[in-house]
């Protein structure tokens, strides 16, 4: 079974012949690169073939985080190739492609269809259209049927509906299967594009799922299963715009309300302490500054003299504080610890900062009296110096 697997970067079915690689076997800083190219949660049972392998340390060599593909031209249904064969592409918005985005939990690397997975989907997308039809020729049978041989029986007395649960409101012409939540709002349940308003970018990604847990915790946003994101907006960490977006509704399917109850159960716990491990959008979703970016202010102070025990999280404490501007209440359920631990270990970490970080970058007590001197003559050097001018030309 493990030589049928595909590769979970580029689809390649991984055969005898092609080299392999296990992820629970691959450095921890190849992990998250990968982890960064997919977003999608990774089995440490899955694999990577060998050209995707060799693609993730050259990038690591030249420190590049765009995605590279091992194997291109690749059948998105069996996962063979397609370079000497017979091959369709899959157009975009088109019943074959909402067919085919059905066939993997992931979002396609391959563009093409080998011909007998192509001659599948249409067989299928055929099928489909002709049992809609079938059905609907049936249903205007069956209303001929009963409006001909039928004769229309008395009125009824009119029958109250049935008491609705408190806060669960149905508005007009909603229909009874979705159920609307006041106090939630969801993004658009679609795969075909970005779910940022206005975004014609091709949607590659799906959600991640801690910013998925993160914008359900503060903001009572919930982002589909289905909903996919651009490489710009991912990267962006500009998640605050998705909560001004026209789209969003608060009326939810049964399906939605049972994912809606099952992310909150999820625990929530985002490991400080190994940040190395956590990618770039995540650590700068929560914190506002990247993975490398928070390593250096942490070995920048003087913090664990401070702090001995935890000393990136209660760095991570503060930051999260300032970004994010929530309660103490809230960060300290986040990080399962006590209210007043919390607020503890904060002044702390602010009092480090005012003593070792801020005389070294802020205001004007760490700069010579010739750097400021430099620093202001260099916008009237612009404007008016020549350097190749004489003092005659001068005014």
């Amino acid at each position: 079974m493990d030589l049928l697997q595909p590769c979970v970067n580029c689809g390649i079915t991984i055969r005898e012949r092609i080299r392999r690689h296990v992820l629970s076997s691959l450095p921890p800083d190849m992990t998250v690169l990968l982890s960064e190219w997919l977003t999608f949660e990774l089995s440490s049972h899955s694999h990577v073939c060998g050209a995707c392998y060799d693609n993730l340390s050259r990038c690591l060599a030249t420190n590049s985080r765009e995605r590279q593909l091992g194997h291109i031209n690749i059948c998105y249904g069996c996962g063979k190739s397609v370079t000497r064969a017979r091959r369709h592409e899959i157009v975009e918005k088109s019943p074959l492609a909402s067919l085919v985005s059905l066939w993997h939990h992931h979002v396609r690397a391959a563009n093409f269809l080998c011909h007998g997975c192509y001659m599948k989907a249409n067989r299928e997308v055929s099928r489909r259209n002709i049992t809609d039809s079938n059905r609907f020729d049936a249903l205007e049978d069956h209303q001929t049927h009963q409006n001909i041989q039928i004769p229309i029986p008395p009125p009824l007395p009119p029958q109250l509906p049935p008491p609705l649960a408190p806060h669960l409101h149905l508005g007009p012409g909603q229909d009874v299967s979705s159920i609307a939540l006041p106090n939630y709002r969801r993004c658009a349940n679609t795969s075909r594009r970005c779910i940022f308003d206005g975004c014609q970018q091709s949607a590659g990604h799906l959600v991640p799922t801690l910013i998925k847990s993160a914008l359900l915790f503060h903001n009572k946003l919930y982002v589909p299963r289905c909903a996919r994101i651009c490489e710009n907006h991912l990267h962006s960490n500009e998640w605050e715009l998705l909560l001004e977006n026209s789209s969003l509704t608060n009326t939810f399917t049964a399906l939605e309300i049972e994912n809606l109850l099952d992310s909150k159960n999820v625990e929530n716990v985002i490991d400080f302490e190994n940040i190395d491990l956590m990618p770039n959008h995540v650590c700068h979703y929560w914190t506002g500054r990247t993975t490398q970016e928070f390593i250096e202010l942490h070995n920048s102070i003087p913090i664990q003299s401070v702090v001995p025990k935890n000393s990136k999280s209660a760095l991570a404490m503060l930051l999260i504080k300032y970004r994010t501007g929530d309660s103490d209440a809230r960060i300290s359920s986040f990080f399962r610890i006590a209210k007043s631990t919390l607020q503890y270990k904060m002044n702390l970490v602010r009092n480090c900062l005012t003593d070792h970080f801020v005389p070294l970058h802020l205001g004007v007590s760490h700069i010579s009296h010739q750097e400021i001197v430099a620093r202001n003559t260099t916008i009237p050097e612009k404007i008016f110096g020549n350097p190749h001018s004489d003092a005659s030309d001068g005014p």
